[in-house]
């Protein structure tokens, strides 16, 4: 279900129902909401999660295995061809049919954005659009931006597999976490809270536990210093 976004409320409290004005400010809002983040989050001076002590590889590690044509082709073949085409005008059905002569450039350009830890601006340019999540429709709060670009969104897809292959054969993810990971599901997170809540219940024991609701997680960040407090009142 489409709509038009014919009216937003600023953050000074004013209702604009310019189109132009609509997608300035949508794109300003979407644009600076991570340093507008950083900015409200007060840091403990005291706050030290020892993360490096964690991780004893240098960035030479990370990216051991270059991007492969293979990896590119099989990632241009599940693009969806119903797609917006992004800023720059060319389909996925386009990209998906010149595949095989494309993904040997594409293969260069990619392991060479890695290694240059440079990705171009001009790629950076998309169609950004806002899908509504819950609450009023006038608050630009309650919109997640979903941006199409085709060129972009296979680079992250490529970038992705490196990332997950690295964290994944040297074990540095949690074993709790269940969200964004192969082979891993809600099911089974379920499982690792219902198991030891029924052995402790087995035993005679009190169980308990407490649930927190990040309705939007994008948003909404828990500091050391709340868990410190929590700590405290056990």
């Amino acid at each position: 279900m489409t709509f038009s976004l014919t009216k937003i409320i600023a953050t000074d409290g004013q209702i604009t129902t310019d189109g132009n004005k609509i997608c300035n400010y949508v794109n300003d809002y979407f644009s600076t909401i991570g340093s507008r983040m950083a900015s409200g989050i007060s840091v403990p001076t005291d706050a030290d999660i020892h993360y490096k002590s964690l991780i004893r590889f240098n960035s030479q590690n990370l990216f051991r295995m270059p991007i492969t044509h293979n990896e590119i082709l099989t990632i241009i073949n599940c693009l969806d061809s119903s797609k917006s085409s992004g800023a720059h005008n060319i389909p996925a059905k386009f990209i998906k049919l010149s595949a095989n002569v494309i993904a040997p450039t594409l293969c260069d350009l990619y392991n060479y954005f890695i290694t240059s830890e440079v990705f171009p601006d001009i790629l950076k340019l998309a169609h950004v659009i806002p899908v509504h999540k819950s609450g009023p429709k006038e608050i630009c709060n309650n919109y997640r931006p979903i941006f199409s670009s085709p060129f972009a969104k296979i680079f992250e897809k490529c970038f992705y597999n490196q990332l997950n292959n690295f964290f994944s054969s040297f074990q540095l993810l949690n074993k709790q976490q269940f969200e964004f990971r192969q082979n891993h599901n809600t099911s089974l997170a379920v499982s690792s809270i219902c198991n030891p809540f029924v052995q402790c219940l087995d035993e005679g024991k009190i169980a308990s536990s407490i649930f927190l609701d990040l309705a939007k997680p994008s948003i909404r960040l828990i500091t050391q210093s709340y868990w410190a407090k929590w700590r405290d009142t056990e």
